[in-house]
């Protein structure tokens, strides 16, 4: 959920536990696209603009987003996937699809699967959640809850959307 925070963290780890958010444009247009735990704890939401954000908590570190070190690490994500699966989609933002179907036989169930996928994405030093279902937006869904490897059972995407709020469907 916070993959333009995250990758550039991953270049600048320095900045851990700080109050740090991922802005995109310039000066007062500057508008807030991911922050810390500390930053959101604060109240900081993606699409502030950078005055509003430091509104809120004066002390807060921004940093631009970069461009070339998102593209690197969904190519790395995409790389990673590829061992999983030979059907993968690019969803971009951190968002990656692949069809495990036929994969079982690799694994004893899908949530061994999963946690074979985090571990290979956390060994390219990215931090990762992964949500396994029948469909991408329960499969989405799924992999932006905090806990993590999240599975749904097949057939059940219907009852697992259900109870959660509406601003876990934005696209």
């Amino acid at each position: 959920p916070v993959f333009h925070r995250r990758v550039r963290h991953r270049n600048r780890p320095h900045t851990a536990g700080g109050p740090v958010v991922s802005v995109q444009g310039n000066g007062n247009a500057a508008r807030v696209i991911a922050g810390t735990r500390r930053a959101r704890k604060e109240k900081i939401r993606p699409g502030m603009t950078l005055p509003q954000a430091r509104a809120i908590l004066p002390k807060l570190i921004a940093r631009g987003r970069d461009a070339e070190c998102e593209r690197t690490a969904q190519e790395a994500l995409l790389e990673i996937a590829e061992t999983f699966s030979p059907r993968v989609e690019d969803a971009g933002d951190g968002v990656v699809f692949l069809d495990v179907d036929g994969m079982g036989a690799h694994f004893p169930d899908e949530t061994a699967m999963a946690k074979a996928m985090l571990r290979a994405v956390e060994m390219g030093a990215i931090p990762a959640r992964v949500g396994i279902a029948g469909r991408k937006l329960a499969a989405r869904v799924a992999a932006e809850l905090p806990k993590t490897p999240t599975v749904v059972a097949p057939g059940e995407e219907t009852a697992f959307l259900a109870p959660l709020p509406l601003t876990r469907l934005t696209p």
